[in-house]
């Protein structure tokens, strides 16, 4: 027979010690609960400290497999590179010059320009990295090649310039782990409206719509590379040059094709470089037409657009650092070259103007650009203020190296502001 008490005390035994075990269990549950309830209101420094604390042990580089794009560790490359600022770039201008004469009449001389150009640029207010971020950019040039240059009655005097104000919002975000970006921008210019002796320019709203697609190809602790494609969408509205015989219209409906690529570089803890190399393929042609009065709208010609070649290079230094600062975390000082030029002729196109008496023409214009190849290069200099780890306020000025035709601009001030998400 079995001893029951034997087997009762076992089983009071075996319960006792179950009993101590879930105690214990329960209580090293709560202490880790208040553990984690101290790291949730812990400062971000703490969090920092307590997360490197956390990382696991490096492992073996002779049995570590590289990843896809050679990072060894992607958070501390982009939290070393991620400090160095974005390229401000030079909003650079294409003008396209429209000519015209009657007979031995002085010609008219007006003057277009093509907001896609600088809007479009990679190198505006961006870097080689995704980022997550929402930002905002305000240019005003200064000393433009004016819209009139000359009229049928003679040149103005004194010669005009025009000043041209452009605003530019955007947003980025990043997917498959920080690896890609997307990003979408809008900028909107003012645009100087003209009038004299019988002849107006109207330059309406000039705008730009910008898509990117950014990849970054590689990156370790200094140097990252990256490449990608840009589509600038025609948005502006039409220009119209009211004549004295004719009325002439300037539709803007060229669709941009941007492949890029990219480095930036941190050699050490204050100085960084970076660069972009991209070509702007125009994949269509933009129009031109008659709306005279009394005249049924005339399509005069289509304008193909010329491709360019961008070629942008930034240095800098931060100037002041200090993370851990309340307001003002970091300046940093830059210097920027801007190279643009043309990869093709600009092929000027003739048009016969409105008919007039005896069905003889009012005018014969042509269509080209300024000195036909372009070859501008602008400089830029500036300040980034940071505030906090999130937020930048941006200061450049931009001058133009160049002179005659490969200057449209006497000068530029910039201001950009970005905020990380």
């Amino acid at each position: 027979m079995p001893n029951f008490n034997r087997i009762l005390r076992s089983l009071l035994t075996g319960l006792v010690g179950i009993s101590l075990c879930w105690g214990n269990a329960f209580a090293e549950e709560e202490e880790k609960d208040k553990e984690d309830d101290e790291v949730v209101v812990a400062s971000p420094y703490r969090l920092a400290k307590l997360a490197s604390l956390q990382q696991p042990p490096a492992a073996d580089p002779s049995t570590s497999l590289p990843s896809r794009s050679g990072r060894t560790s992607s958070r501390s490359t982009y939290a070393r590179l991620a400090r160095a600022p974005n390229m401000f770039g030079d909003s650079q201008l294409l003008i396209r010059l429209l000519q015209g004469s009657v007979g031995s009449e002085t010609p008219i001389l007006a003057s277009f320009a093509s907001n896609s150009v600088g809007s479009r640029k990679i190198a505006e207010n961006d870097k080689v990295m995704p980022m997550d971020r929402v930002f905002f950019g305000y240019n005003e040039f200064h000393g433009m090649v004016p819209p009139l240059a000359s009229t049928f009655n003679g040149p103005l005097n004194p010669p005009a310039s025009a000043q041209l104000s452009r605003l530019t919002v955007g947003v980025e975000k990043t997917f498959l782990d920080g690896d890609w970006s997307a990003e979408a921008r809008i900028a909107v210019s003012s645009s100087p409206d003209m009038s004299l002796e019988g002849t107006r320019y109207d330059g309406g709203t000039p705008a730009a719509l910008t898509f990117y697609l950014k990849n970054l190809l590689y990156s370790d602790d200094t140097t990252a590379l990256g490449a990608g494609l840009g589509v600038g969408v025609p948005c502006s509205s039409d220009v119209v040059l009211s004549l004295p015989t004719d009325t002439l219209r300037y539709r803007e409906e060229t669709l941009h094709l941007m492949p890029y690529i990219g480095f930036m570089t941190m050699p050490t803890d204050n100085w960084f470089f970076q660069g972009f190399l991209q070509l702007d393929f125009s994949t269509g042609e933009n129009q031109l037409d008659s709306m005279a009065s009394g005249q049924p709208i005339r399509s005069l010609a289509s304008l193909p657009e010329q491709h360019m070649l961008f070629a942008d290079f930034s240095l800098g230094r931060w100037l002041y650092r200090d993370d851990e600062a309340p307001f003002l975390s970091g300046l940093a000082g830059i210097v920027e070259f801007h190279y643009l030029t043309t990869l093709n002729d600009s092929d000027p196109v003739n048009a016969l103007g409105a008919p007039g008496p005896n069905n003889v023409p009012t005018g014969i214009y042509t269509l080209s650009s300024i000195g036909n190849r372009v070859d501008m290069l602008n400089i830029t200099a500036g300040l980034q203020f940071q505030f906090g780890q999130l937020s930048n306020l941006r200061v450049a000025a931009v001058a133009p190296l160049t002179t005659g035709y490969n200057r449209f601009f006497d000068g530029e001030l910039q201001v950009s502001f970005n905020r990380q998400f």
